[in-house]
């Protein structure tokens, strides 16, 4: 799988609840014409994918599971989102969830005895999934990917997990020098002294093509938490006093509890959301490929 680093800007906006990036503007320079004098098809021709999500976890009972937002009795289930993404930024997302409580992983245990990666906690989706995508709005070349339907078929075959880890910084994924810099040059140092560094956490995806295939722990990713109660409904800090949830995009509001880096500092991961976000990504040659 080749290395690309994902825009900040892009990893930002799935900070803590949304999915996704907004497509950037394709310019047409011209007329693409084939031999004939006709136009070529204009296939969507992504070249790698990006993989995030968000999930509860329970330490007492350690499981993974749905949540609910401060105003909201309606669960929020588990999310796994894969990006695929061509040269010009252009992506589409498919979203695999489900609202079913997810036990530990093997997987779990091989990684950390294989000694390449600390991992705290994680989980893998099982079969009770639903699968949704935007993919099927754009055209693919039935040539390298099959049908946009089973290019979707095929992302959600595989086996998806997420974890929560040390921050990588090795040789192949240095994310915790590489997300620093990019916070302070693209927003500033006293940001990521403030609002970054007490929180961040390192994280990543695992994927694998059934069971007999033991998959593979990609570090590519970074993570943040927000504190839950018993029920796991997120907690927040009730900075207008009012008794209700009023978040800060509508003024001066309320935020959610966060947890911080220290919590996780020895390897105990608490109660709480997870915000799971690629700041890396994958080649996709050999992977959603025919």
């Amino acid at each position: 799988m080749n290395l690309s680093k994902r825009s900040l800007v892009c990893a930002l906006m799935i900070l803590p609840f949304a999915v996704g990036c907004p497509k950037e503007e394709i310019v047409d320079t011209g007329d693409d014409t084939g031999t004939e004098g006709t136009r070529a098809p204009d296939y969507y021709e992504p070249t790698g994918f990006f993989v995030d999500g968000i999930f509860a976890y329970d330490a007492e009972s350690n499981t993974i599971g749905p949540f609910t937002q401060p105003d909201s009795d309606e669960e929020t289930p588990t999310i796994v989102t894969i990006t695929l993404q061509d040269e010009n930024g252009d992506t589409c997302e498919t979203f695999i969830t489900t609202l079913t409580v997810l036990n530990a992983p093997a997987w779990l245990t091989t990684v950390n005895e294989a000694g390449d990666d600390t991992v705290y906690s994680g989980f893998s989706l099982d079969d009770a999934v639903t699968v949704s995508s935007n993919c099927s709005d754009f055209d693919f070349d039935p040539d390298v990917f099959g049908t946009a339907d089973e290019l979707i078929e095929r992302i959600a075959a595989f086996t998806w997990g997420l974890g929560i880890s040390e921050i990588s910084n090795t040789t192949n994924a240095p994310i915790a020098d590489q997300l620093e810099a990019a916070v302070i040059d693209q927003l500033s140092q006293a940001e990521w002294d403030e609002d970054w560094a007490p929180y961040v956490m390192g994280g990543g995806f695992h994927v694998s093509q059934g069971a007999e295939d033991p998959g593979q722990f990609l570090n590519f990713n970074y993570t943040r938490g927000f504190g839950v109660d018993e029920n796991r409904k997120l907690t927040y800090v009730d900075v207008d006093n009012s008794g209700d949830y009023n978040p800060t995009d509508a003024g001066d509001g309320d935020t959610l509890t966060p947890i911080t880096t220290a919590d996780v500092s020895d390897g105990t991961v608490p109660s709480g959301v997870y915000s799971i976000s690629a700041f890396f990504g994958a080649g996709i040659d050999g992977v959603f490929t025919l």
